[in-house]
């Protein structure tokens, strides 16, 4: 089989062209996609292209110690200058699809995987050429809501893009309401696919594997993710600081995870005295973190997008506690959620943005060690239902790939 893979660059690939070996750090999905391809593929070619702004790697292809395949970066086009700057999107979507096309007509694959953030180029191989296109989407990112009636050129392009006749759409089950937006993004013609993630199982010997920095006695809150606005990290700064302040000998928090908000974040917690309670502990191994989830209390998630994300399925595999914001039927966020996790598991504070109960819920998890082990039961026995291993779950979309390129029509 000859797959082109077209990729925006995660900011968790960023690393392995750095350090020349593959080793991503987050968006597993495509990472384990991508070493599954390496493996079963004839002919594999990945393109990795610059979205947003800093990502300046030279251009070319990167030789990966531990990928046999050698993905090609493409950067972005310089600046335009004064008021010409906001053609800058169009001119950079346009010189980056017109490479992507060339390699697509020098390599002649059997099917082509693009992600949202290549759709255009994605949307214009399904439309003009017989080759099967599977468009990737890792859940429905709020921004896509107004495309779906919006007015302005981008929107009526996205539209397009999006109603393209692709083979098949896939998308995450992260929480954010795919199976609602799918509805009215997509073409009624193109079937489309919601898969949950996959979790590895933790090993047994996980909860010594790694020194926590906090004493036995101390009830552990834990944040998992990226410290970035959506993700809820200020909100659980501010809450779990009230709690605190009612409760300084009875509780620790561990932040794990690095982004744009970190340093702020330890501002915050300076200035109300509190550095020996929080530990912001930034990104972990993976190893480190099933360390950090086997020894938490009360894991508290606030992503106001949908909370099925990679960090809250192993939380659940681990048999954590854990918090989130009740699902938000108007955007169609943690509907799923609800499905999967009935009332007696997660305890459901009204709003991400709440964090007064927040610090009520965290003080009444602590003082309460019946009910967080009951929650705590009740929420690994559903994931138990309903979460595979990776290797599973990548198996279902190689599958899905392998069927596509045997179907595909005789050029």
């Amino acid at each position: 089989m000859k797959v082109l893979v077209v990729l925006s660059l995660y900011s968790g690939f960023e690393r392995i062209l750095e350090s020349g070996i593959w080793r991503p750090a987050g968006t597993p999905a495509i990472a384990k996609l991508i070493e599954a391809l390496d493996r079963t593929c004839s002919d594999l070619r990945i393109f990795l292209l610059a979205k947003r702004d800093g990502q300046i790697y030279a251009k070319g292809r990167y030789h990966l110690e531990g990928l046999v395949t050698q993905p090609t970066f493409l950067r972005r086009i310089s600046v335009l200058p004064g008021p010409l700057a906001r053609f800058d999107w169009y001119l950079n979507e346009i010189a980056q699809s017109w490479l992507i096309v060339c390699a697509y007509l020098r390599q002649k694959p059997d099917v082509v995987y693009i992600d949202r953030a290549n759709v255009f180029v994605g949307g214009f191989l399904a439309r003009f050429t017989r080759t099967p296109v599977v468009f990737r989407l890792l859940g429905v990112h709020r921004t896509l809501h107004p495309v779906v009636e919006g007015r302005r050129p981008f929107h009526f392009l996205t539209r397009w893009a999006y109603r393209s006749p692709f083979a098949v759409v896939i998308c995450s089950q992260d929480g954010s309401g795919g199976e609602i937006w799918l509805n009215k993004l997509i073409h009624l013609q193109v079937p489309w696919r919601i898969l949950i993630n996959g979790v590895d199982d933790i090993p047994e010997d996980a909860a010594a594997s790694f020194d926590l920095p906090v004493s036995e006695d101390k009830t552990i809150v834990t944040f998992l993710g990226r410290l970035e606005l959506e993700k809820g990290c200020d909100e659980f700064i501010e809450a779990f600081l009230d709690a605190w302040r009612k409760d300084r000998d009875g509780l620790s928090a561990l932040i794990v995870g690095d982004g744009s908000r970190r340093d702020a974040l330890r501002q915050v917690v300076s200035e109300a005295g509190a550095m020996q309670a929080v530990n912001l502990m930034g990104a972990l191994p993976q190893d480190q973190v099933q360390s950090v989830l086997v020894n938490t209390d009360i894991y508290v998630s606030l992503n106001q997008m949908g909370n099925l994300s990679n960090a809250n399925l192993e939380a659940m595999k681990a048999g954590c506690c854990m918090v989130f914001p009740a699902s938000q039927p108007e955007t169609g966020a943690d509907l799923a959620t609800d499905e999967l996790l009935p009332d007696d598991t997660v305890l459901r504070i009204p709003s991400a943005y709440d964090t007064k109960a927040l610090s009520e819920a965290i003080l009444r998890l602590r003082r309460a060690p019946d009910e967080r082990r009951k929650r705590a039961d009740a929420i690994q026995q559903c994931a138990a239902g309903f979460l595979s291993g990776w290797n599973e779950r990548i198996s279902q979309e190689i599958d899905l790939l392998e069927d596509i390129a045997a179907r595909r029509p005789v050029h």
